[in-house]
């Protein structure tokens, strides 16, 4: 699987096919919201692709690929089994937790399109919408920009191209700490951490995500069963500590 090269308006006006040509320069935002110049670079080779993308004033992402996926090792992904599972609660502990050490940027991946205001729009086309979310609401992103996240991105995106839509989210995505609730980007991405969490014990209805040997978290309806203090984020990585 290669993710593939998309046309696109970003935010400021200028095509993808712009920004992917080798040194770009595209005048945006960073993840601290400061105006900065992002340059991207996309390196082929046989076997593999690697993604290269930084800023100006220092700040700096890496990104490469493993087993054809974009290995991203300061990401924490969290899927589940189905709706109501607990997943968004879950990463509200997680950002509350990891928030009182390290800054953590939270991120909500969702194939349903909701209403929106233009002005929180970072990345808009006909497959999918990449919004800064800034609202005090019920919604899962602001959830998650309540328990302590610095940014949280809200992506709507159609199933067929989640794929297109990690490539555009790549631009926006900081160094720090990630927390990312999604129900597919796994199968774009290798994660420093991936959780999967059940409630109850019900019949795996996603068993195809099993195969990805994720790290099962059983949801009690009170409590998870895994302690949210094991999870370590250092040197740019997730891990669980008695790895």
């Amino acid at each position: 699987m290669r993710l593939k090269p998309c046309q696109g308006e970003k935010a400021d006006g200028m095509s993808r096919k712009q920004a992917i040509l080798p040194h770009s320069r595209v005048m945006g935002k960073n993840w601290k919201g400061d105006e900065s110049f992002a340059h991207l670079l996309v390196c082929n080779s046989l076997l593999s692709t690697t993604f290269l993308i930084y800023f100006d004033k220092k700040e700096r992402m890496n990104t490469s690929s493993v087993n054809n996926k974009i290995s991203i090792p300061h990401l924490l992904l969290i899927a589940g089994n189905g709706r109501n599972v607990g997943k968004t609660f879950l990463a509200c502990s997680i950002i509350k937790q990891l928030s009182q050490k390290t800054p953590v940027c939270g991120v909500k991946i969702t194939p349903h399109f909701h209403a929106f205001e233009e002005k929180n729009v970072l990345f808009k086309n006909e497959n999918l919408i990449i919004l800064e979310e800034k609202q005090l609401t019920q919604k899962d992103s602001s959830l998650m920009l309540q328990a302590g996240a610095d940014r949280v991105l809200f992506v709507m995106t159609k199933k067929a191209s989640l794929g297109e839509s990690m490539e555009q989210l790549l631009a926006f995505l900081p160094n720090s700490a990630i927390v990312c609730e999604s129900g597919g980007l796994h199968e774009y991405v290798e994660p420093g951490l991936f959780l999967f969490v059940n409630l109850n014990d019900r019949e795996i209805q996603k068993k195809h995500l099993l195969g990805y040997k994720p790290v099962y978290v059983h949801n009690s309806g009170k409590n998870f069963d895994l302690d949210i203090k094991t999870i370590e984020f250092s040197n740019h990585q997730f891990r669980l500590k008695h790895e």
